[in-house]
């Protein structure tokens, strides 16, 4: 059972897969397994913050591929459009969304959480972030690259007045 989600996971790190044919086998593995909130735990936040890293001396990436990242990492939430794990962690795991505490599949970098949504267009994921009482994003100045299109951008950050 967390072998499917450990196998979509490297099928997708590795981008053999589509991130919304990701998002579809875990959001259906999710609804089969209603237990799945208890892999959610604050030694699992901590210890799967940073899911890419990269070899100081080769260069090389290395992905985390252990599906409880999946439950404990709001950075890979955004990336996967996982807006339920998203809503729990922030806001009953308490996850700082103002802090830079993670990093995704997509990004070695650990950005604001809302930068992270508004480069992955995730309006979805956007909007819980935004409903939470204590977020604050000053938006950084723009850079191409970490950030895919600044028209694109631009259009979507308007649409939610930031």
């Amino acid at each position: 059972n967390y072998g499917f989600l450990q196998h979509n996971l490297t099928l997708y790190v590795s981008g053999v897969m589509a991130g919304w044919r990701c998002r579809k086998n875990i959001t259906t593995w999710m609804k089969a397994n209603k237990e799945w909130k208890k892999l959610c735990t604050p030694e699992n936040i901590d210890k799967f913050s940073t899911v890419t890293s990269q070899d100081e001396t080769t260069g090389a990436l290395t992905s985390n591929v252990d599906p409880a990242v999946l439950f404990n990492n709001p950075a890979v939430a955004v990336e996967l459009n996982l807006d339920e794990v998203l809503e729990f962690l922030v806001k009953q795991d308490g996850v700082d969304v103002n802090g830079y505490n993670f990093n995704s599949y997509s990004m070695l970098s650990r950005p604001h959480l809302s930068a992270l949504a508004l480069s992955a267009e995730a309006e979805e994921a956007l909007q819980v972030l935004l409903s939470v009482e204590e977020i604050f994003w000053d938006p950084p100045v723009y850079d191409p690259d970490r950030f895919p299109s600044c028209d694109k951008l631009f259009k979507f950050a308007c649409k939610y007045h930031l």
